[in-house]
């Protein structure tokens, strides 16, 4: 008992830490492209309850939970501070302001939401390795630059990576609940008990991400696979009993299935009117994603269309934006895994069995398919987690090898040296966490030149602050990104200008930067403010503007101001 009161303090002070240094920069962070649509879905959400208003197209199977939740936060938050102040503390504010102060009430939430997935790196940890590194896990997740990074603003892949760690927590333990209790049936007992709030969790993150259906899977695929490794050598003598273990196994599986099922359709008010045909109608529209017909994307130094990405796309992300460190120790991890799998108990392995389908079987479907991916490593952030608990193992068990205490001494220095280093380079980073290479691609200055560095557009808020202080007045900004990145911080008296798009061809249509021209009533002198995102592709009519400010990271142009006039 004192071990894991010891380890749990162990977690949660570096929880703690994180949460410290977490909180007291989550204010530094701009708004990304996405955030406002999860703004937004909310009230739509709330006007398919209470007008049957529907939501167009495929933005009808945006996730529901995290933004609502979110929202939650927001208005009791505000309510407790009318209650104290007495008085609406926001009734003055403009519509921009109260915009951006729920863009940050959301990005404080989406932090504390990926302080979950850190305890639950930690717990997967612990059950392989034992409780007393748990809080190694945790520490470990923290130097991945690209999770930590999103960490701030990413409410779509942030909280779907978390829920969906969780989940193969949980899964791992159901799985061992199975194995222990073959002969318990479903009925009022313990397991039917925990077979339900298993499938309230997957409703809930499905209710996260419409995607998050997949996942129900991998308990059923997890459960299958240690059960037959562990009754293979009597397979031949006991095929009866096994397959009335399948049966009594598949019966608690279809009540997953139907409470999930319940769970996901509550998430969802689009779906009360019919839920089969929506869920019909959201796997087709997962799978053939309309992106893909009119975007591109930046990688290895040139455009390709969003419908020819190679497969080799998330391979080369993972391997050129996550610390080399852990690479490294991943892969000895599945060595050592390998090794020692017969001397693990039926917890270890079914830890080790659903971890590594949350790493691989996802993104191994999206390679095969080909599906329409972009933006970098973000859409399966979700594998992180899993491989830092893969790498922790690893690292923790060469710990254990090491049988000389100077031996163990050096590799600790050695680690701490590389994880300082880490550490500076995100400092440098900040708040832009998320753009971080490694060496293998040469770094942030060679990676610019052949993939995409800033397409969030989070710098847009430091360019914008830079006009407010520095700019002419009056002065008037046209935005080269997402507006709402530069509305919500700029001050009220500069006029703010978008770009006209015109599609000559509704029968073909062509990437919208293509397809812009300025607005009509633009003033003569303005400032242009614009993200980098690989090339000058996003301004090419606006280059000859002198340029007066670049937010810049390692010297490497994120978002960049012109002062343009005639």
């Amino acid at each position: 008992m004192g071990i894991y009161k010891s380890a749990i303090l162990k977690t949660l002070t570096v929880v703690l830490v994180l949460s410290v240094i977490g909180f007291s920069t989550v204010g530094n962070s701009g708004v990304s492209w996405d955030e406002l649509t999860g703004i937004l879905s909310v009230r739509q959400n709330i006007e398919v309850i209470t007008k049957g208003k529907p939501i167009e197209g495929i933005f009808q199977y945006d996730g529901t939970v995290f933004n609502v939740a979110a929202e939650a936060v927001y208005q009791a938050r505000r309510k407790l501070r009318q209650i104290l102040f007495k008085a609406d503390v926001e009734a003055d504010l403009t519509s921009e302001q109260i915009l951006r102060k729920k863009f940050e009430a959301k990005h404080a939430f989406t932090f504390f939401t990926s302080l979950l997935c850190y305890l639950a790196v930690a717990a997967l940890v612990g059950t392989i390795c034992g409780m007393q590194y748990a809080w190694f896990g945790a520490l470990n997740l923290a130097f991945f630059p690209r999770f930590w990074g999103d960490s701030f603003f990413n409410f779509k892949d942030v909280p779907f990576a978390t829920f969906f760690t969780i989940s193969t927590l949980a899964s791992a333990y159901l799985v061992n609940e199975y194995l222990k209790n073959d002969r318990v049936h479903v009925g009022f007992n313990r397991l039917t008990g925990l077979s339900v709030l298993y499938g309230i969790l997957m409703g809930i993150l499905t209710g996260v991400r419409a995607g998050g259906f997949v996942i129900i899977t991998y308990i059923a695929i997890g459960y299958v696979i240690l059960q037959l490794g562990n009754s293979w050598n009597t397979i031949r003598h006991e095929k009866r009993r096994l397959i009335k273990i399948f049966f009594n196994f598949f019966s608690f599986y279809i009540l997953i299935v139907i409470v999930w099922f319940i769970t996901t359709t509550i998430c969802y008010p689009s779906s009360w009117s019919n839920p089969i045909v929506w869920f019909i109608g959201m796997i087709k529209a997962l799978s053939s994603y309309a992106w893909g017909i009119t975007g591109s994307i930046f990688f290895n130094g040139q455009y390709i269309s969003g419908l020819m990405i190679p497969r080799s796309y998330i391979p080369v992300w993972f391997t050129i934006t996550t610390p080399v460190i852990f690479q490294v120790a991943f892969f000895l991890g599945l060595l050592l895994l390998y090794r020692r799998y017969s001397n693990l108990s039926n917890l270890q392995k079914a830890t080790v069995i659903l971890t590594l389908l949350q790493i691989f079987l996802l993104p191994s479907l999206i390679i095969i398919r080909r599906s329409v991916i972009y933006d970098g490593i973000r859409h399966v952030l979700f594998i992180l987690p899993g491989v830092c608990v893969i790498a922790s193992v690893a690292l923790i068990w060469i710990y254990e090898l090491l049988n000389k205490k100077s031996l163990k001494i050096f590799v600790v220095m050695i680690l701490l040296g590389i994880f300082v280093q880490i550490c500076w380079e995100m400092v440098q980073l900040h708040p832009y966490e998320y753009i971080y290479f490694n060496s293998v691609v040469g770094g942030l200055r060679r990676a610019s030149t052949l993939y995409e560095v800033e397409y969030w557009g989070l710098s847009m808020r430091e360019a914008t602050e830079w006009v407010n202080q520095h700019g002419n007045k009056p002065a008037s900004i046209l935005i080269g990104g997402p507006a709402h990145s530069v509305s919500v911080f700029a001050d009220p008296d500069i006029k703010l200008f978008t770009f006209e798009f015109r599609n000559n061809n509704p029968d073909r249509p062509i990437p919208s930067y293509l397809a812009r021209s300025l607005p009509a009533d633009l003033p003569k002198s303005f400032y242009y403010i614009a993200i980098r995102s690989g090339s000058d592709r996003y301004d090419q009519e606006l280059l000859s503007c002198p340029l007066v400010h670049a937010v810049k990271r390692k010297d490497v142009p994120l978002a960049v101001v012109r002062y343009c006039s005639q």
